[in-house]
């Protein structure tokens, strides 16, 4: 799956404060890890929670979002979608 794209974040903010190059696969393995421990969603809604995660993204202001920022994103689009184990 190819959502890299959807998206023209280049670069994210690493824990450490080193810069790293933005990979869409890595939020999509994360979303689709929590919904198969959850067994609460399959990989076909993963792909459209990675998919409403990153025009969140795209809509921000940030050119270099921090890990952090992106699991704040990632839990707000698991809430508003009622996943919340």
């Amino acid at each position: 799956m190819n959502i890299a794209s959807a998206n023209t974040l280049l670069s994210v903010i690493k824990r450490d404060g080193t810069t790293a190059f933005f990979d869409s696969e890595k939020i999509h393995q994360a979303i689709l890890r929590a919904g198969q421990v959850s067994e609460e969603f399959d990989k076909n809604e993963a792909a459209l929670l990675t998919s409403q995660v990153l025009k969140v993204l795209g809509y921000s202001s940030e050119s270099e979002p921090s890990i952090e920022r992106i699991e704040d994103i990632v839990e707000q689009v698991l809430i508003s979608s009622n996943f919340v184990k």
